[in-house]
């Protein structure tokens, strides 16, 4: 089971996160040995191109990334993995808005799903390079950007961090095709000054969340985007929605079931779901607030 997480983390979250995954060992790179040692942990730490060493209380051992070139991966082909779709895959954390970060089970049937219905709303094709700087240990980067690309074949190409100055330079570098984004990223990028290579790019389609409809326009005028595909998913619910026919301001439509969702009336002043005579929820009508609800079924692919 993998879980990953920010490398920002302090000694108390880091520990928070340990406990709250009962975290075995640990895997990180060189930058971030110092914070590791800060942190109250006695659990095997593996890190990448480090000689080894050791300190009291904990194991520091070193993962030599050239030896794991493809010349030197030997396939497997009379084992098969028992894995089960149900079975666990990941730890994922939320960011803790109400206090620290929550830890939330993802299985691989999740991934799967979140990989599959993002890869056919964005017709990624082995053809197409996608271009991450989201985090890894969010939802958006793993599940949609890095998932997508494996299984549909497209090249990944993943930077450390999102930067205003570069991030047109490393999608001409890499010939991106498919870039996804966060609201703040697309908003820095319209805040930087305009050059004559704003449309210099093999760019078709930028997907992720939170796009402000003022924004929408602008940012797709300015750099020749040809299509914007809006997210709307949490790492802790059961389903995320597409916004395929770019209507502004819209959370899109599910990929999945439509049966397992529905719309319900919904006071926003007093946060309460309107019910009828028999205390059960009351269907919206068209244009009417209300309130999402997803169905909470094992057969939920995003269960």
């Amino acid at each position: 089971v993998c879980v990953p997480i920010s490398p920002s983390s302090d000694s108390q979250p880091l520990n928070h996160f340990m406990e709250a995954a009962k975290v075995g060992a640990i895997v990180a790179d060189k930058n971030n040995i110092s914070k590791i040692r800060t942190a109250s942990i006695d659990i095997p730490v593996f890190i990448f191109e480090n000689k080894n060493s050791r300190e009291a209380g904990k194991k520091f051992g070193s993962l030599n990334i050239d030896a794991f070139a493809d010349k030197d991966v030997k396939m497997q082909t009379k084992t098969h993995n028992k894995g089960r779709a149900y079975d666990q895959a990941m730890i994922i954390f939320t960011s803790g808005t109400t206090g620290l970060p929550k830890p939330v089970k993802i299985s691989n049937r999740r991934w799967c799903a979140e990989a599959l219905t993002t890869a056919a709303a964005a017709h990624i094709t082995y053809k197409d390079t996608i271009y991450c700087c989201l985090p890894l240990y969010h939802s958006t980067g793993l599940f949609k950007a890095v998932s997508s690309s494996l299984v549909s074949g497209a090249r990944l190409a993943i930077a450390s961090n999102f930067s205003v100055t570069e991030f047109w330079n490393d999608v001409r570098r890499y010939g991106a095709t498919i870039c996804f984004y966060n609201a703040e990223m697309c908003k820095k990028l319209l805040d930087n000054s305009k050059t004559p290579h704003d449309k210099n790019h093999s760019v078709r389609l930028f997907i992720g969340t939170g796009m402000p409809k003022n924004l929408w326009h602008q940012f797709e005028a300015r750099f020749g985007i040809e299509k914007i595909i809006e997210v709307y998913s949490l790492t802790e619910c059961n389903l995320s929605l597409f916004n395929l026919n770019g209507k502004f301001g819209a959370v899109g439509r599910t990929l999945g079931d439509p049966d397992n969702i529905t719309l319900v009336r919904y006071n926003p002043l007093t946060d309460e779901i309107e019910l009828n005579k028999r205390g059960r929820p009351i269907i919206c009508r068209n244009n009417e607030i209300g309130l999402m609800l997803s169905k909470i079924d094992k057969t939920n692919p995003f269960g």
